[in-house]
Order: structure tokens, then sequence, then C-alpha cells
């Protein structure tokens, strides 16, 4: 499974990044699933307006949250990131992750993308090669974010 990981400050283009990406890949005919971190326990899962529940809009084959107490699954109790990628694997080729910054050591994606407001660095892990490193003005490049995304994802599948 292909892990692409979207972090970053809030409000900086996470989400809609994931959900382009989504869009774009899903009419493809290329399964994705989604998986938020939420740092906070008041969180409601798969609610309309949600972030979980845009992108199952967007075409995500599965859309799942994780907070300090609990994972949307309706399962009790907080969940490591690789559990959750375990039980989703099967569904999809691409995986992407929003949040979960201080995990990334552990999955090491393929493709990771840290947002700030305004701009954002693409890190690009292909395999056997030294990883690739790209930056882009948001308000004015987030097209051309999504394609050259879209486009390294095309060529690892």
């Amino acid at each position: 499974m292909i892990i692409v990981s979207l972090t970053g400050h809030s409000n900086s283009g996470k989400t809609s990044l994931a959900k382009e990406l989504t869009r774009l890949l899903s009419r493809e005919g290329i399964p994705v699933n989604y998986i938020k971190n939420i740092p906070h326990d008041d969180a409601s899962f798969d609610a309309e307006g949600k972030d979980t529940e845009n992108l199952l809009s967007a075409g995500a084959v599965v859309s799942a949250g994780r907070s300090p107490s609990k994972t949307f699954f309706t399962f009790n109790g907080s969940m490591q990131i690789s559990e959750i990628i375990m039980m989703i694997r099967e569904r999809s080729r691409i995986c992407i992750l929003e949040g979960f910054r201080n995990e990334l050591d552990q999955l090491s994606p393929q493709i990771r993308v840290i947002m700030d407001l305004g701009s954002a660095e693409v890190i690009f892990h292909e395999e056997g090669g030294k990883p690739k490193k790209q930056s882009f003005l948001l308000w004015s490049q987030f097209g051309d974010l999504v394609n050259q995304v879209s486009e390294t994802l095309h060529k690892m599948l």
C-alpha cells in the first residue's frame, strides 16, 4: 500500500488536498483510504460536514478517524495507526493520512506533504532512490501540487 502523509498547521490545506486527490483518483477507478488524526476527545465521527464524511463523499473507500479515546469504526479505545492500516490495507492500494506527525517514523510514507499556511513541501521517496523535494505555493500552485502528487502515485502503482 502506498502511504501519502499530509501534515501541517490547522487550516493549511491538508483536507482540501486529501479531498482533491481522492476525488481525482476515485474518478480514475483507483481506490483510496483516508485516515484522520483528531487530537481531541470531543470529536464526532462520520457526521455531516466533518472531514471523515466529506472524504467518503469525495470517493474514499474507507474513511477512518482516531482521537485519544476512540477510533472511527465504533471500536472502544484508541488504536495504533499501524493497526488501522492493517485492517483496511486490502481495500485499496493508496492510503492518505492526515496528521500523525509524531508517528510517521514507524510508517515510512512514500509521499510526505508538509503544509504550512500558504506553502507546501513535498518529499517523494521512490524505491531505491534518494528522496526528492519540491515546494509549492498553495494559493497559486494548489492544482500543480495535486497533479504532481497524483502523477507520482500513478508511477508507483
